[in-house]
């Protein structure tokens, strides 16, 4: 993950980071100030600074499995760290969907230093995918945020994939995850048969004390989803078209 952020300069992630998430309301000598730490951190640790991210990314990309000439949806791909890293290492396809523009921006950048033709990022806002039926192989959501969890949204990513395809997603068990039964409801009704579901245990000795320390300053910076609980992973397969109707 580190080799991916490194093609586009430390000074102008930071900068690009601080304008996102909210930070038009800062006062602009704080945003400075922002933009300054977030470069320091980024050529200190790289993109993501969480340690406890690029554990999770590499749950789901062995969860994927990826084969060649496969092709792959990412959604609320954020500034695209995981979706290059499965396009460039691989002889895939990726189409990434953001909402937030300014992390657009960042990974519209970084795929061009890193010339990942096979890699597009488009923004999205809703349930609804604008891909024809059966588009992808594989479909995979980093972190499922808040209010995706949802019949639509699940029924939506049943229908661009192709039959027997996986959809492989990161569930924080505070939030979404205390509704654990009606996300299962959610994926059975959208037509997806449960694989896997395991509990993440990520080895957070490699940031000791750094994390905590770190974890108020990466919020204000966006350079984490600001989650530090558990996380559950999923994979579900697609069995059936999804009923629209019940």
């Amino acid at each position: 993950m580190k080799a991916v952020s490194s093609v586009l300069g430390a000074k102008e992630i930071g900068f690009l980071l601080s304008r996102g998430h909210g930070q038009e309301r800062l006062h602009p000598l704080v945003r400075r100030g922002a933009s300054f730490l977030g470069s320091l951190a980024v050529r200190i640790w790289g993109y993501p600074l969480d340690a406890l991210a690029r554990e999770r990314a590499q749950a789901i990309l062995e969860a994927l499995a990826p084969q060649p000439g496969e092709r792959f949806l990412a959604l609320g791909c954020h500034v695209g760290h995981l979706a290059l890293e499965l396009g460039t290492s691989h002889p895939i396809r990726v189409d990434g969907l953001e909402e937030d523009t300014h992390c657009l921006a960042i990974a519209q950048r970084l795929r061009e230093k890193l010339d990942a033709w096979n890699v597009s990022f488009m923004q999205q806002k809703g349930p609804y995918l604008h891909f024809l039926a059966e588009s992808f192989d594989k479909a995979f959501a980093e972190l499922l945020k808040e209010g995706e969890a949802q019949k639509a949204y699940f029924a939506e990513v049943n229908r661009v994939l192709v039959d027997g395809g996986d959809f492989v997603f990161v569930l924080p068990m505070v939030g979404n995850g205390a509704a654990w039964p009606q996300v299962a409801s959610a994926l059975e009704e959208a037509g997806f048969v449960l694989e896997e579901k395991r509990l993440l245990e990520y080895d957070i000795l490699a940031d000791g004390l750094l994390t905590r320390f770190w974890k108020p300053l990466r919020r204000v910076l966006s350079l984490s989803d600001g989650q530090g609980g558990p996380e559950v992973l999923v994979k579900a397969r697609k069995a059936r078209r999804p009923s629209y109707h019940r």
